[in-house]
């Protein structure tokens, strides 16, 4: 347990009150499908319980989750959705059907810590490129780009982003899927968050970089890079004209509130995806055979996951409602004052000259924050479009110790950035899935503290 985790353990332990704002458990603050709907679709499974497994899930389930891609606009064949346990499973289920030990795979920074450990497991190696603070956590595409000619074999985006809120333009998208196609990449949609998009106008711009700033990318990703194997640098196992696969990843738990159900899937794209003259087998043939080896996913989840998607929509227009709703307190409480550029004191990505390095405590206000020399303390809502987090920023505050001091001193836990790898001082991560009530008076009692 990290030492922030054991001090609110502490805490509460001692019979001191915590208000958690890092709590993303849905349904612990009171968010879930609903317990009678829920118990019909267990009771009808129950009725006509029968063990048929598949190797690529439950055929009315994936035409049921077809026809919820349609309704955004995504053309998906039910015959490359695969059902697994867990978006987790489904990356490792990716990483392990389709590449090899030591390969590594590109993912976006700030990110969520889990990708790290899912990575480890898999033999593989993570890798990153940086979304620009600056530009609303845009993805860095000199660096993206520079990465996969260093020949890295996957690359993941997460849109929405966790923790960032960010929600790649259709022009971004494109621009991932061409710059994988051309450097022979697999393509990794994350797109658990889907439904959350808030569309407050503040997604990535997608800018391109100059030419010099695209060699200097080149020239860092080349001395970070450790050598990929040469086998896949020599052939990759595509086979000519066919391109690599690309993945889309969503699941249950947060679009129906679900995370008990243990239901997710891949939906596998591409022109060709039936033929890979590197391999024996086929690139559906082979994450059959890697779902069949486990079938984790079961059937009674799979049968109440094509109920849900059945009759479910009023259940996630509602959800979808109550998460705007606890969205809307934060810019009430705190201004709104992240929808755009960051202001004095610092830009949003820049340390604040003069702030406390992290782990050191600041003058003024709480430990972990100290004023800017002709500034004032305050708190940016940096900007976001989608998911279910929001970023703050303090300038001049050393986000590690201020995240202590907001637990010790008034009792409010929130997540320091460097959890996300944020490259920068000051940032701090709160989840919108507590209650409005306990929102407000956590933001409330961090707004007083901070000043």
């Amino acid at each position: 347990m990290n030492p922030l985790l054991a001090d609110a353990a502490a805490r509460r332990a001692a019979g001191l009150p915590v208000i958690d704002l890092s709590d993303t458990n849905f349904h612990r603050n009171g968010l879930r499908y609903p317990d009678d709907r829920l118990g019909r679709h267990f009771a009808d499974y129950v009725a006509g319980r029968s063990y048929d497994p598949d190797p690529r899930g439950r055929t009315g389930t994936r035409e049921r989750i077809a026809e919820w891609y349609a309704s955004h606009g995504i053309p998906v064949e039910p015959e490359r959705l695969f059902l697994t346990a867990s978006t987790s499973e489904s990356y490792a289920l990716i990483f392990q059907a389709l590449l090899s030990a030591g390969d590594t795979v590109l993912l976006p920074k700030p990110t969520y810590p889990l990708f790290a450990h899912l990575c480890e497991y898999a033999r593989v190696t993570a890798v990153y490129y940086s979304l620009d603070i600056e530009r609303s956590f845009a993805p860095d595409f000199a660096e993206v780009e520079a990465r996969l000619a260093a020949g890295a074999a996957a690359c993941v985006t997460i849109s929405p982003n966790n923790p960032t809120g960010a929600v790649l333009s259709d022009a971004e998208e494109a621009r991932f899927e061409e710059l994988c196609a051309r450097y022979g990449a697999v393509l990794i949609r994350d797109e658990v968050f889907r439904g959350f998009e808030w569309d407050d106008g503040s997604s990535c711009s997608g800018a391109e970089r100059s030419d010099g700033e695209r060699v200097n990318a080149a020239q860092r990703v080349a001395a970070e890079e450790r050598a990929t194997p040469a086998a896949r640098a020599a052939s990759p196992p595509y086979g000519a004209g066919t391109g690599p696969p690309r993945f889309r990843l969503g699941g249950v738990s947060k679009l129906f509130a679900s995370p008990d159900l243990k239901l997710a899937w891949i939906c596998a794209e591409g022109a060709d995806l039936h033929s890979a003259p590197g391999w024996n087998e086929s690139v559906i043939e082979r994450l059959e055979l890697a779902n069949d080896t486990y079938l984790n996913a079961s059937s009674a989840s799979q049968f109440v996951a094509e109920r849900m998607f059945s009759d479910g929509a009023d259940v996630r227009a509602e959800l979808r409602e109550a998460l705007a709703r606890r969205q809307a307190v934060v810019d009430e409480v705190l201004g709104g004052a992240g929808r755009g550029k960051s202001g004095a004191g610092g830009g949003a990505g820049v340390r604040t000259p003069g702030g406390a390095g992290r782990g050191k405590s600041g003058a003024g206000g709480g430990a972990g924050v100290r004023t800017p020399a002709g500034g004032r303390r305050g708190i940016r809502v940096l900007p976001h479009a989608g998911g279910i987090h929001r970023v703050l920023h303090i300038p001049g505050a050393d986000d590690e110790a201020l995240a202590r001091d907001l637990l010790q001193r008034i009792g409010v836990l929130v997540h320091p950035g460097y959890f996300y790898d944020f490259p920068d001082e000051g940032f701090l991560v709160i989840s919108t899935v507590p209650s409005e009530k306990v929102l407000r008076e956590g933001l409330l009692a961090i707004g007083r503290f901070v000043g």
